[in-house]
């Protein structure tokens, strides 16, 4: 199954890969990374916690607007630093924010679970 969740990673190794080769070209470097560790690896994260602090699994819609802002944020910041585009770079970033906020309310109705309170606890200290 091809998901954002699963390609971005395998496309930030070969962004990284090809950026690489070339001497001095540090965009493509960047951009691999980002796939990887934002676009990739951080969404797994966000959707596991949310399943793991939701009492009840939000609905697929709420799921599908969550991975359509959050893909469209990075998508736009990527483009944005390839294009040398701060405007969209800030468009990508207040989109990708935006994502990060209906992962965090599709957490709504965890009360005072144990998850959160360990969460909570580990937030702390960090």
């Amino acid at each position: 199954m091809l998901n954002p969740e699963t390609a971005a990673p395998r496309a930030g190794g070969l962004v990284a890969g090809c950026g690489g080769a070339s001497p001095g070209a540090t965009t493509g470097l960047d951009v691999g990374s980002y796939l990887v560790l934002i676009v990739g690896v951080a969404q797994i994260a966000s959707g596991a916690g949310q399943a793991w602090l939701s009492e009840h699994a939000p609905s697929l819609g709420w799921v599908a607007g969550e991975r359509v802002v959050f893909n469209l944020g990075n998508a736009s910041v990527i483009a944005g630093t390839l294009a040398g585009s701060f405007g969209l770079v800030a468009a990508g970033t207040a989109l990708f924010a935006l994502g990060i906020a209906l992962f965090l309310l599709g957490t709504r109705g965890t009360g005072s679970g144990w998850q959160l309170a360990i969460v909570s606890c580990w937030g702390s200290f960090s």
